[in-house]
C-alpha cells in the first residue's frame, strides 16, 4: 500500500513533536537533578551588621541572627547557615530531626572563611538556661570554619543536648571554653551522640566537653553514651 505525501508529512510532524516533548522532559529532569542539593539542604545567610528582622535569608536579604535563621525552618529540615559576619547564638531551640550546619563565609569571594560565634550568657527565652539546641529524634549540628566561644555564665547548663541521637562535627574550627563559665558543650540527656573533630583547635575546655563529667575524666562510649573521634578527656 502506497504512503501518501500527506501521511509522510504527518509522521514527520508527529516525530518532531515527540522529540520536542522528550527533550523538554530531559531538560526538566536535568534541572531537578541540579536543584536537588538545594532541596535537600537549603542555604541561607546571616549578617549581624546588615541583616534585618523579617528578611528572607537570601544573600541579598540575610537574616539578622543565627536564631532567626534556625527559627525559619521546620523540624526535619536541613539548612546550611552561612555567616557573613561574626555572630551570637542567643536562644535555646528545641528541634526534632533537623540537620543544621553553621559555616563562616565570604560572599564577595565565594569562599568559606572563619567567623566567630559566641554562645551568649543566658538564653533570651529561658534565663535559667544557656543558648543552644535540644535535639530530639536523629539530628545533626555541624560547624565549618567557625571559631566557637562557649558561654561565660555560671548556670551549670548544656549548649547542645541529645534527646535522641545527635551528631556533631567541627571542621576547620577553634573551640574556646573561656576563663569563666561552667556550661558544657554536650549533654547526653535521653539518647546518644557522636562528636567528630577535624582540623580544629581547642582551649580552656577542661570539664566542659560533656555534662556531668569532671575535668580529665575519660569520655568512653560506655561512660558518656557517645562516640568521640579523636578520643579526648573531659
Amino acid at each position: 500500500m502506497a504512503t501518501s505525501t500527506e501521511q509522510i508529512n504527518a509522521l514527520i510532524a508527529g516525530y518532531t513533536d515527540l522529540k520536542a516533548y522528550f527533550e523538554g522532559a530531559r531538560d526538566d529532569l536535568n534541572t531537578a537533578k541540579n536543584n536537588l542539593p538545594a532541596l535537600l539542604r537549603q542555604v541561607v545567610y546571616v549578617d549581624e551588621a546588615n541583616g534585618l528582622p523579617g528578611n528572607s535569608g537570601s544573600s541579598a536579604e540575610p537574616f539578622a541572627t543565627i536564631d532567626d535563621a534556625i527559627s525559619a525552618f521546620k523540624d526535619g529540615q536541613a539548612v546550611e547557615i552561612r555567616l557573613l559576619t561574626n555572630a551570637t547564638f542567643g536562644k535555646r531551640h528545641w528541634r526534632y530531626g533537623m540537620q543544621i550546619r553553621l559555616a563562616g563565609y565570604d560572599l564577595g569571594a565565594g569562599t568559606f572563611v572563619n567567623r566567630s560565634v559566641t554562645l551568649a550568657g543566658a538564653a533570651v527565652n529561658q534565663v535559667t538556661s544557656v543558648p543552644g539546641i535540644n535535639m530530639s529524634g536523629s539530628g545533626m549540628v555541624s560547624f565549618l570554619n567557625v571559631d566557637l566561644s562557649l558561654s561565660q555564665a555560671v548556670l551549670d547548663g548544656q549548649h547542645f543536648v541529645s534527646s535522641g541521637f545527635l551528631a556533631m562535627s567541627f571542621d576547620g574550627c577553634a573551640i574556646d571554653g573561656g576563663a569563666a563559665g561552667d556550661s558544657a558543650l554536650l549533654h547526653q540527656y535521653a539518647g546518644a551522640f557522636a562528636l567528630g573533630i577535624r582540623s580544629t583547635t581547642f582551649s580552656n575546655m577542661d570539664g566542659r566537653w560533656v555534662y556531668g563529667f569532671a575535668a580529665g575524666a575519660p569520655l568512653t562510649a560506655d561512660a558518656c553514651g557517645g562516640i568521640i573521634d579523636p578520643a579526648i578527656t573531659n
